[in-house]
């Protein structure tokens, strides 16, 4: 299955990008500054069967970006 890092998951473009990599099949690692607060991101991680993963991320933390890309991603079969 192929995947893909979406920044700025939580509304605008970012977020529709998320939609429609899920609705194509992709898995899709959401990133945003505060997932908490992203009710429509929720929203579509609820309905990606898994699909869709909501993480913490500012893309000018370099420590973050490095617990990121170290961070086990859930299988999904």
């Amino acid at each position: 299955m192929p995947a893909v890092l979406v920044t700025g998951a939580r509304r605008g473009i970012g977020l529709e990008f998320v939609r429609q990599y899920a609705a194509e099949g992709w898995r899709v690692i959401a990133c945003c500054r505060k997932p908490e607060a992203a009710s429509e991101l929720a929203k579509a991680a609820m309905a990606s069967s898994g699909k869709v993963t909501a993480h913490a991320l500012d893309v000018v933390d370099h420590r973050g970006i490095e617990q990121l890309a170290h961070r086990r991603q859930p299988e999904i079969r």
